[in-house]
């Protein structure tokens, strides 16, 4: 008995402040009619936010390294190029908020490319002034909030964009994810794979015969964008 009693009084303390309430409306909203006949009234509506750039948190396979591993010297070819065994990796980034992405490349061994071409990174060089070979970057499998996306490659500045199914990454361009529209794609997940294609020179163009423990020297810096 003594429960019921408890929740009786409880049941009727809430019922009646909401009965109270309830008076409250109508007696304004009846004041408010009553003036509204008399004269006009304004009100004033504000919408508030705060602009913030997100912060973005980029990771690739492997800490960025593509280990070719053991090159043996009788692969070079005397006068030809010679493809060696693509490396596939990915590219994850996660932000805080929703934004666009994108990213430049900068070949950190500018001018040591065995072939010219805005696609063509350097892997060093070798022998003096001989030239290791080359490789390049394939962007594509993309992703954004784990849904498939997109991929463009773009001249900086550029008022529109071709999306595709994948590019090659190119020196002076930005790279980025896209809609089917041909439009940027905005999310807080982005993934996509980015191979590299290496290309071993010929013993012409490294002037002559490597020695021994020589390495491949390829390094790049992708500097990626993001904002609202």
């Amino acid at each position: 008995m003594l429960g019921v009693g408890l929740y009786s009084k409880y049941y009727m303390d809430i019922f009646m402040k909401k009965t109270i309430v309830s008076g409250v409306v109508v007696s304004v909203m009846a004041m408010s009619m009553g003036s509204a006949m008399a004269s006009s009234m304004s009100s004033e509506l504000s919408v508030k936010g705060k602009m913030a750039i997100p912060s973005c948190e980029v990771s690739l396979t492997n800490n960025g390294v593509y280990n070719l591993g053991k090159i043996a010297s009788g692969a070079i070819d005397p006068t030809k190029t010679k493809l060696l065994k693509e490396i596939n990796g990915e590219v994850t980034v996660m932000c805080e908020a929703d934004t666009f992405l994108n990213f430049s490349a900068v070949d950190n061994r500018e001018g040591t490319a065995s072939s010219i071409g805005n696609t063509h990174f350097g892997l060093g060089n070798v022998n003096g002034a001989g030239k290791l070979g080359f490789y390049k970057m394939k962007f594509f499998g993309a992703t954004v909030d784990r849904v498939a996306a997109a991929v463009y490659s773009e001249n900086k500045g550029s008022a529109s964009i071709e999306a595709t199914n994948g590019v090659y990454v190119e020196k002076g361009k930005v790279t980025g994810w896209a809609t089917r529209e041909d439009a940027q794609a905005s999310g807080k997940f982005f993934q996509a794979y980015l191979a590299v294609e290496p290309v071993l020179a010929s013993l012409q163009d490294m002037g002559g015969t490597p020695a021994e423990g020589t390495k491949l020297d390829g390094s790049a810096t992708l500097s990626f964008s993001y904002a609202l």
